[in-house]
């Protein structure tokens, strides 16, 4: 064999083994591409698996994260909602607030007309109050006049009825008295002269009892007296009012005289003169005949 063909059998053998070992790196490249492309594609149905889980998740995710979202955007809405509420009521208690203060303002307004009105109210209650008590006490002396004078009437009807009877009296002894007179030749007229002349007020003293004041311009003063027919007065006679001294503190003080207008059995009313007063005369004031 020549040396060409060693050459190509070494070269051929070199080959065989060159292609063995490819054979061989093929083969075991094959079965570790086959295990690889199983790893892979259990990996690959791993990561399906995994894809597939975490999509769901991610759903599952989505599906919360929206519904939170539409409850956030909801709770968003009612908030807004309530917001606007709220604004409406502030502004409506701001215009409250303002109406109250204006209606505040008022009342302090009114409370003070009122205390200044309540003050000049009392002021006026306190006046009437004191017109009142004046009032009350000039009707408590109307009614002590009245009750007096009530008391007077009744005695003086009493004196009266008494005067009536001795009248009736006094009528029949002078109808005889004047057949008397005229039997003898004297007229009634004659008869009164004549017993004027011969009566003259007797020696007597007594209490001034009640003043009558004028009742009208141009009448006079009238007083009633202790002092009656039975202490000889008649009507016609002249007495003097005058004031002891010890009530004058010195001597006797003249004050008026009097001339009697009627008379009663022990009582008369006289009418002041007054051009001979000089004093003001009260009850209790003596009257006498002579001072």
């Amino acid at each position: 064999m020549s040396f060409f063909g060693k050459i190509l059998v070494v070269l051929q053998m070199a080959l065989s083994i060159l292609f063995m070992m490819f054979a061989a790196a093929v083969y075991n490249t094959h079965i570790n591409w086959r295990e690889q492309a199983n790893t892979q594609k259990k990996a690959a149905e791993k990561a399906t698996v995994e894809k597939n889980n975490l999509a769901q998740e991610t759903k599952t995710q989505l599906d919360q994260m929206k519904q939170s979202t539409d409850a956030a955007v909801l709770r968003a809405q009612e908030a807004e909602a309530q917001l606007s509420i709220m604004s409406q009521q502030f502004e409506t208690a701001k215009t409250q607030s303002a109406t109250l203060q204006t209606q505040l303002a008022t009342a302090q307004r009114r409370s003070q007309n009122s205390a200044e009105e309540a003050s000049a109210r009392n002021d006026e209650a306190r006046e009437l109050r004191e017109v009142n008590n004046v009032q009350t006490g000039m009707i408590s002396e109307q009614e002590r006049v009245k009750g007096a004078l009530q008391d007077e009437i009744r005695k003086l009807k009493s004196d009266l009825d008494i005067a009536n009877g001795k009248n009736r009296g006094l009528l029949a002894q002078i109808s005889g008295f004047t057949a008397l007179l005229a039997k003898n030749g004297i007229s009634a007229d004659e008869a009164v002269d004549l017993a004027n002349a011969q009566e003259p007020p007797p020696a007597i003293e007594g209490k001034v009892r009640t003043v009558r004041r004028p009742v009208k311009l141009g009448s006079s003063e009238t007083l009633g007296i202790s002092l009656g027919v039975n202490d000889g007065l008649q009507k016609g006679h002249e007495l003097t009012v005058w004031r002891p001294g010890n009530l004058t503190g010195g001597k006797p003080r003249y004050l008026a005289k009097i001339r009697i207008v009627s008379t009663a059995p022990d009582s008369a009313v006289g009418e002041v003169l007054e051009e001979t007063r000089s004093g003001a005369i009260q009850e209790g004031d003596n009257v006498s005949t002579k001072l």
